[in-house]
Parts: structure tokens; sequence; C-alpha cells
């Protein structure tokens, strides 16, 4: 019984020692008991037994965007010439976001060729 009060005690000085809430870095987390002791996963954080979902804050990671690397107005249309020769493609740059009407584009969801000569067009003469 001595030890159940010690350990009590123990977690409530432990908890009291923490500025509000647990902060766990990442998009996701659990907790998780194992041999008597509980975790934040996935980041294996060891905290005290009586932590719950509401004693911890998630910072999500801050998203990065690269420099706007085209200066002047942000829009841009430019017609290319496909591989072949034969045909067209419409490459489109909206507020950050490159688009292009070629089957590569449209059905991979990638940035195809023609967007990145483009771009190397557009950044050759910055």
């Amino acid at each position: 019984m001595k030890s159940i009060i010690v350990n009590y005690v123990k977690t409530l000085y432990m908890k009291s020692c923490i500025d509000s809430k647990i902060k766990v870095p990442g998009l996701f987390f659990s907790l998780f008991d194992v041999d008597g002791k509980r975790y934040i996963v996935p980041n294996w954080i060891e905290v005290p037994m009586n932590t719950t979902f509401d004693d911890i804050e998630l910072i999500k990671p801050a998203v990065h965007k690269p420099p706007n690397q085209i200066t002047g107005s942000p829009n841009v249309e430019v017609i290319v010439k496909s591989s072949t020769g034969k045909g067209e493609y419409i490459v489109k740059r909206l507020n950050d976001r490159w688009t292009c009407n070629c089957p590569a584009s449209m059905y991979r969801r990638m940035e195809c060729k023609h967007i990145k000569q483009t771009k190397d067009d557009i950044y050759k003469h910055e």
C-alpha cells in the first residue's frame, strides 16, 4: 500500500512539473502501456501512468514553402509543343500551383517535363 501511495505522489509531482500539457511533435500519437509504464508513441516518450489524451498537445511540423522564384506576376500561361511536335499543351502557373493538360500531368498527378521545361526557361531569364 505504501508503494502505491509513493508512486501516486511521484506521478502527481511529475505532472505538476510539466507545463500544463505534454508537447509531442508529429502528426499523430497514441498512448501505449508496457510493463507497468506508459509511453506516447510513435516517439516512445515515457509519461506518468495516469496521463490521458487530454494531457497531451500535438505540435504539427511547420510546412516550409520555398520562396516564390518568379518575380512579377505569379500567373503564367505558356503553350508548349509536345515531344513529337504534333500537339500542344498548355502549362499554367496560378498562385504557386503548376498545371499542364498533358496525359502525364493529368493522370499521374506529377510534375511533367513540360512544367519542368517551362520553369527552367522562366528561371533562366530572371
